[in-house]
């Protein structure tokens, strides 16, 4: 069982990815599966939880981008 502080330690990890992926345009789901991988998660709760930061982190990032007036059509296809 961790402890609360090994717990805030590995969403501040978390977040540091999310945050590092998503300055480039990236979702981040390598970091979270390596940083996941690293503490000892199983492969399926692994699998499941990268998928859905990545699609969080991407979707934010898409939202942000186009909020800023960066997103035209042109450049989506």
């Amino acid at each position: 069982m961790s402890t609360v502080l090994e717990q805030i330690l590995f969403a501040t990890a978390l977040a540091l990815v999310a945050a590092a992926y998503a300055a480039v345009g990236q979702g981040g789901a390598t970091g979270y599966i390596a940083l996941m991988g690293l503490v000892g998660f199983d492969a399926e709760v692994i699998r499941t939880t990268a998928l859905t930061l990545d699609l969080l982190v991407s979707t934010l990032g898409l939202v942000l981008f186009a909020r800023a007036g960066l997103l035209k059509p042109r450049n989506v296809y």
